[in-house]
């Protein structure tokens, strides 16, 4: 069994069992950095992709989860759940 299907097995224990929980996958593509790390990773409809550096493709992987921060903060004080995928 892999990773995503345990991951999908808990997080129908938790929801069966009516606790909190939210499933999060990284990059955040809606967050300003995300955009950036699509263009990056995925051709347009031209076929072009954003031309960075391995270096500058793993600060903005960084800078995407410290963006993320204070969304988790809150979920942890409400007693959330999370994983990570």
């Amino acid at each position: 069994m892999g990773k995503s299907e345990q991951l999908n097995r808990l997080e129908r224990e938790y929801i069966d069992a009516g606790l909190p929980y939210v499933r999060i996958k990284y990059p955040i593509y809606d967050s300003p950095t995300g955009e950036i790390i699509n263009r990056a990773l995925r051709p347009d409809s031209e076929g072009n992709r954003l031309e960075i550096s391995d270096e500058e493709l793993q600060w903005l992987y960084a800078e995407n989860r410290r963006q993320h921060e204070p969304v988790l903060e809150e979920l942890l004080e409400r007693g959330d759940v999370m994983c990570r995928t």
